[in-house]
């Protein structure tokens, strides 16, 4: 379903990529983590033609794209605009249309891209503010919807466009704890549904409970893969492990009202021992 090889790219003299190769099924979710600035975001980017490359290549599906030295055939040109309507993408910071309603998001990319109808469109939208919770805010505005309600719009309107591939980078990560799970709940969904995922996210109970595999990334490279319940309890990589324990909040912390801060959140100890997330006290 999609070929990563030995894909490279760099901004000025800062090789943010640097030979990435990675395969991945049809229907199978990875989560893809490790530090800022690893070279997470720009591997998505790279994967919805957001963001040209300067070796490798990228094929999803039956569309290869080849770069030398930076440089893209007139034919793998015309196939990055293929490439963007079969991936969807939803980003950390929603990018709504802040002067369109809720469905006026959905349709607009269907209407003017896939010329569907305005009156198919429409239905199909209603049809998705349904699926991820919200068929009552069709026509509420941005600004009207909560950050986790935006979300789940721009979940929508990824959809829309009926892509092969969904491609999540953070979505959760400006939600206030309480907002997340209605997104993850979607996300669960999807995955469910058999829709192929790769999800950039530090929210481990959504890796543990839904990624087939994991993928852990530093200065550009892939630095350990497999099952997430392996990684989770016997990663091989010794910086795997530190920056799982980062992440992961320690049995002995507490705050200040004597609860853990983020009930659904596992821990790492919890992880290994392969317990589930803590309950609320």
């Amino acid at each position: 379903m999609i070929s990563i090889e030995n894909l490279s790219k760099s901004f000025r003299h800062h090789e943010v990529l640097d030979g990435i190769s990675l395969k991945q099924d049809k229907a199978e979710v990875i989560v893809l983590i490790g530090p800022s600035g690893c070279g997470k975001t720009t591997l998505l980017r790279c994967l919805n033609a957001l963001e040209t490359f300067d070796e490798g290549r990228i094929t999803i599906g039956d569309i290869a794209i080849t770069a030398h030295h930076g440089h893209l055939s007139r034919a793998d040109r015309e196939k990055q605009l293929i490439l963007r309507s079969r991936v969807g993408m939803v980003f950390q910071g929603f990018n709504l249309f802040p002067h369109m309603t809720a469905i006026e998001n959905i349709i607009e990319a269907p209407v003017t891209v896939k010329e569907l109808s305005q009156a198919m469109a429409v239905k199909r939208g209603l049809d998705l503010l349904a699926k991820v919770g919200l068929e009552d805010k069709a026509d509420f505005y941005p600004s009207q919807l909560s950050g986790g309600q935006q979300q789940r719009v721009a979940i929508a309107r990824a959809l829309a466009m009926e892509p092969e591939v969904m491609l999540f980078d953070e979505p959760t990560s400006a939600l206030d704890p309480e907002l997340k799970e209605d997104v993850l709940r979607v996300m669960r969904e999807l995955a469910n549904e058999g829709m192929t995922m790769l999800v950039v996210t530090h929210e481990m109970s959504f890796a543990r409970d839904m990624a087939d595999r994991m993928v852990f990334m530093e200065k550009g490279r892939i630095l350990e893969e497999g099952p997430a319940d392996v990684m989770f309890r016997t990663p091989k990589h010794e910086r795997t492990r530190e920056f799982l324990k980062t992440i992961l909040p320690k049995k002995s912390f507490r705050s200040g009202n004597g609860k853990p801060p983020h009930p659904k959140q596992p821990t790492f100890d919890e992880l290994l021992n392969g317990g589930g997330a803590p309950a609320a006290d």
